[in-house]
């Protein structure tokens, strides 16, 4: 459908209530002017009439109707009308403009058959006049002394009525004419005068819409349209300024949504999905952007969010989960409120999820190792005092069994310190600002591992292991710590030593990988489940208890291996099988390189 604009409507608008009050008026003139064309033809043929009714008065009592002749032939032509005196008996005495019919007898014609039965005036229209056309007849009986002495009849055409009225209508439709277009001129004016300002009210209201700047003022008219536009123009900005404060808040708000750690995700009245950030997304395993508008329950099937959220309005206290899903398992800590306008009303929920399944990991580590750490401190440390006591009950204890019981006290109290400067040296790599700790300068990495090979050798001869060490020739330089590179290096040959049985072989070499160093150490030992390897690193994590024991470990060595590798920007793997050996990879940058990829 066509759209009408607003300015035409008020102009057709205007032009129709003129049209109406045009018509209204025009029909009425029309009606006053057709009863002042009959009226005026009508006192016309009345004073005819009259006159002619005098004159038969006077005269028709008198025997000479002849003298009547001349009278009557000057009213009608002074009246251009149809005339005739009848006599008692309805025969023509006189007659104008048509002497042809003196002396007929007109007693017959209706209006003048309606007079004598009435005695008084009576009106006919005949269909055919003397001209054949249709004329208006009068007949009314003239009385002398109280006796009827005649008729006075008198005729005009129809058509002369009609022609006086049709002129007066076509005067009347000439001015109706100009009337009807000189408002259509000022509708037109009126709505141009209208429209102006209305059009550029709607381009400074299009502008707002696209965000643009609107141009104030943009009317300088004095009546209630410049009112109205200068009123819209205050509006604009006052609504500009707002939405900037609402798209500099939503900015900010969708900043620190974004950037929150934990997921959030807010929801409507009908549970479809207002905002979730990025780490929701993730958590749910969805995409942000086509979760919005959807139902909480087509973008999560997990029934402790859901139940979260409806709950929201109850004011449901936070709670933790536990979730598994094909990928991983994981704990959250669900905190749930509802979103209520500045009435109070409730406009929905929100719900907030800390993902604390790290946190859970490292409470079970710290756990663990507050155990481990009193189980590894309790055993030498019972082992001495056990013995200890025992020398100080028996003061007679033979000196070969005393030498033996203070032998026993050095072991345990050297796995003691060991396990110290273990502990020491892991909480030395783990601290933030370890190159102010230690004294990281330029060294060849040939350095450390040889002097950590020197020490290791004899041990491995004595045990029967094949030990074989391969470096390069060139230097190796890095960035780094020689105590601690060459702690790296004694705990993997430790590591290999311990759990390759006699007979077995150990090999290290060093290379050149691009823009880093790699250490590999092998061994032939009992090798490592690969369900243990991505714990292997953890302090005192061990697959054999026992076993571990019985070698001599702490529990630390690889743990400190791993700490070593990250300080100095690079990483350790493992590669193991049970009695198939073990590999241990150590990827370090170069002098001047960036961190080990991974």
């Amino acid at each position: 459908m066509t759209r009408v604009r607003t300015r035409w409507r008020a102009g057709l608008a205007l032009a129709g209530v003129t049209c109406a009050f045009l018509t209204h008026v025009a029909w009425r003139e029309a009606r006053a002017i057709d009863e002042a064309a009959s009226g005026r033809e009508r006192a016309r043929l009345d004073g005819a009439i009259d006159a002619l009714h005098d004159l038969g008065e006077r005269e028709l009592i008198r025997d000479e109707p002849g003298e009547l002749a001349l009278p009557v032939e000057h009213l009608a032509r002074g009246a251009v009308l149809e005339l005739a005196l009848l006599d008692a008996d309805g025969v023509a005495v006189a007659a104008a403009p048509t002497p042809a019919f003196m002396n007929r007898r007109q007693a017959g014609y209706a209006e003048v058959a309606l007079a004598r039965a009435t005695m008084a005036e009576a009106r006919h229209v005949r269909p055919g006049g003397p001209h054949g056309e249709p004329t208006l007849y009068v007949a009314r009986p003239i009385h002398s002394h109280g006796l009827l002495v005649g008729f006075a009849r008198a005729g005009i055409p129809v058509a002369r009525i009609e022609a006086t009225r049709s002129a007066l209508l076509r005067l009347l439709a000439g001015i109706s004419g100009l009337a009807l277009v000189s408002a259509f001129g000022l509708a037109a004016l009126a709505r141009h005068r209208l429209s102006a300002p209305l059009r550029q009210m709607a381009a400074v209201a299009e502008r707002m819409a696209d965000g643009g700047e609107p141009s104030t003022p943009f009317t300088t008219r004095a009546d209630e349209l410049g009112v109205l536009a200068r009123a819209l123009a205050g509006m604009a900005g006052r609504l500009r300024e707002r939405l900037e404060g609402i798209d500099a808040e939503r900015t900010q708000l969708l900043a620190v949504l974004g950037g929150m750690v934990e997921g959030v995700i807010a929801v409507d009245r009908d549970d479809r999905v207002l905002h979730i950030n990025k780490v929701a997304a993730q958590l749910l395993g969805v995409t942000a952007s086509t979760s919005l508008g959807k139902p909480v329950w087509e973008v999560t099937r997990i029934p402790a969010i859901i139940e979260a959220l409806g709950t929201a309005s109850f004011d449901a206290p936070a709670r933790e989960v536990q979730i598994a899903t094909p990928e991983r398992a994981y704990r959250l800590w669900i905190y749930s409120a509802p979103l209520r306008n500045a009435s109070r009303k409730n406009m929905g929920a929100v719900v907030v999820l800390h993902d604390v399944t790290e946190l859970r990991r490292l409470e079970n580590l710290r756990r663990e190792f507050v155990a481990n750490v009193s189980h590894e401190l309790k055993t030498p440390v019972a082992a001495i005092s056990g013995m200890t006591d025992t020398m100080l009950d028996d003061e007679a204890m033979p000196a070969e069994r005393a030498r033996r019981f203070l032998q026993k006290i050095r072991e345990q109290a050297d796995r003691l310190a060991k396990l110290i400067n273990d502990l020491l040296a892991l909480s030395r790599l783990e601290s933030a600002d370890l190159e102010q700790l230690l004294p990281f300068a330029r060294l060849d990495l040939r350095d450390p591992i040889s002097a950590s090979v020197e020490h290791a050798r004899p041990v491995a001869q004595v045990k029967g292991l094949a030990f074989s060490i391969a470096l390069p020739d060139e230097p190796v330089w890095v960035h780094g710590d020689d105590e601690s590179l060459r702690q790296l290096a004694d705990n993997l040959l430790s590591n290999a030593i311990n759990y390759t049985p006699a007979g077995g072989s150990i090999s290290l070499t060093l290379t050149r990988d691009g823009d880093h160093a790699l250490l590999v150490v092998r061994d032939t030992g009992i090798g490592i489940d690969p369900v243990h390897h991505h714990r292997i690193f953890e302090r005192f994590y061990r697959t054999d208890k026992a076993r571990s024991r019985a070698q001599g470990g702490t529990g630390l060595g690889l743990a400190i291996v791993k700490h070593v590798a990250l300080s100095h920007g690079g990483h350790v793997a493992l590669e193991s099988a049970v009695d198939q050996g073990s590999s241990f990879r150590v990827l370090l940058p170069l002098e001047g390189a960036s961190a080990a990829p991974r």
